[in-house]
C-alpha cells in the first residue's frame, strides 16, 4: 500500500472539539437502543449533516465495516491543492457528524472514510481514513490529539479509477484495438464499486469504491505513512528529496508480520547505492525499528513473527522479531541488538 499519506493540523485541532461534543452527546443519550440503526446508518449520516451541521449534498455508504462519506464543492481546494480555510471548517463539521453516528450504532463500523472533491478538479480526490476505536479513545482522553492525527491516513491523489481507465486505453491502443472497448470494459469494471486495496478507496462517477478493511492492513498502511514522514523530516536524511514507503501485512506464520518497502529519491532521480553510506543506512534502520516498536505498543499489537524493512535502492534488508521489538520499546535492548539482516 502506498505510503504517500499526509497530515494536517486542522484534522485534530478542530476535530478534537467535535469529539468533546460527542462525549456530551453520549452522556445524555443513555444506554439501550442505538441512536443510529445499521439499516439507516448512511441515510442518518446524510440527514444529520444537513440538519445539525448545515452540510447539503453529502453522500454516504456503509460497506462492511467501513462507513464512507463523500462531499464535493466548488473551490474546496486552495492553490496548493489542500483544503481551504472555509473548507476546513466544513470538514470539521463532517468529521464530527461521522464520529457521532459511528460510535452510536448497532452496525460494526471499525473504520470511517471521507472523500473530498473540488468540482473544478473531478480527477483529484482528498481521502481521509481513520479507525473508529481511535475516536472513542480520544473521547476518553486516552489518546492525544497528536497521536490521533498521526494514526489517520490522508491522501491527496488522482482517482485510481481514472488511472486504470488511462492504462486500459493505452493497452488497447498498443494492441491495435478500439479505445471504445476499453471504455466499455472499464464501465463494467467500475459498476462493481469494489476497491482492491486501501489505495483504491475513493469516489468516482457517482459511485463509492470501498472495501472491508482488516485492522492489520490499516496498521501496515499507517506504519508505512509514519515511517515515510519520519525519514523525510529527519535532518540526518536531509539529502533525500522524496521518500516512498509501501506497507503490507502477511498473516501467515512462521513469517507473519509487516513488510515495508522503501524507495529513496534525491530530486528527480533515485538514489544510487554510493549515495547512501553504511552509516546512514544503519541510522535509518535503527530509527525505523524504534518508531515501529512505538507504534505497535500503542495498539498493544505483538501477535506476529517479524517486521521487515527492504530498501529497494540498495537491495538492503533488515528485520526484527516481535519479541525483540517489544523489548526495544521497553528499553530492555538496543536497536542494534535486535536487528538482523544482510
Amino acid at each position: 500500500m502506498q505510503g504517500y499519506f499526509r497530515t494536517q493540523s486542522w484534522l485534530y485541532t478542530r476535530s478534537l472539539t467535535g469529539f468533546f461534543i460527542c462525549v456530551l452527546f453520549f452522556a445524555t443519550s443513555g444506554c439501550g437502543r442505538p441512536t443510529f440503526s445499521k439499516e439507516r446508518l448512511a441515510e442518518s449520516l446524510v440527514e444529520l449533516c444537513e440538519r445539525d451541521y448545515g452540510l447539503k449534498g453529502v453522500k454516504a455508504k456503509l460497506h462492511g465495516n467501513v462507513l464512507g462519506a463523500y462531499y464535493s464543492a466548488d473551490r474546496l481546494l486552495n492553490d496548493n491543492f489542500w483544503l481551504s480555510e472555509e473548507s476546513s471548517e466544513k470538514s470539521f463539521r463532517l468529521i464530527t457528524a461521522i464520529s457521532r453516528v459511528s460510535v452510536s450504532t448497532d452496525a460494526e463500523v471499525d473504520f470511517y472514510c471521507v472523500v473530498y472533491q473540488d468540482t473544478r478538479f473531478p480527477e483529484v480526490e482528498l481521502v481521509l481514513l481513520g479507525e473508529v476505536d481511535d475516536v472513542k479513545r480520544a473521547d476518553m482522553w486516552a489518546l492525544s490529539p497528536d497521536e490521533l492525527n498521526a494514526r489517520r491516513l490522508v491522501d491527496l491523489k488522482a482517482s485510481p479509477e481514472i488511472k486504470r481507465g488511462e492504462m486500459l486505453k493505452a493497452l488497447f491502443t498498443k494492441m491495435g484495438l478500439e479505445t471504445t472497448l476499453a471504455d466499455q470494459f472499464m464501465g463494467g469494471y467500475l459498476s462493481g464499486g469494489i476497491a482492491e486495496s486501501i489505495d483504491d478507496i475513493g469516489y468516482w462517477n457517482g459511485r463509492f469504491f470501498l472495501k472491508e478493511i482488516e485492522f492489520e492492513e490499516f496498521l501496515a498502511s499507517q506504519v508505512a505513512n509514519r515511517l515515510r514522514l519520519m525519514i523525510s523530516q529527519d535532518t540526518r536524511f536531509v539529502e533525500l528529496a522524496t521518500v516512498q514507503v509501501d506497507g503490507e501485512f502477511d498473516p501467515n506464520p512462521p513469517n507473519s508480520g509487516f513488510t515495508l518497502d522503501v524507495n529513496l529519491f534525491t530530486g528527480d532521480a533515485e538514489v544510487i547505492d554510493a549515495s547512501i553510506s553504511e552509516e546512514k543506512l544503519r541510522e535509518l534502520f535503527e530509527s525505523s525499528f524504534i518508531l515501529i516498536a512505538d507504534i505497535l505498543d500503542g495498539y498493544h499489537f505483538w501477535d506476529f513473527d517479524r517486521a521487515r524493512i527492504y530498501v529497494k535502492n540498495t537491495g538492503t534488508e533488515r528485520s526484527a522479531d516481535s519479541a525483540g521489538l517489544k523489548e526495544l520499546y521497553e528499553k530492555k535492548r538496543e536497536a542494534s541488538d535486535i536487528i538482523r539482516g544482510k
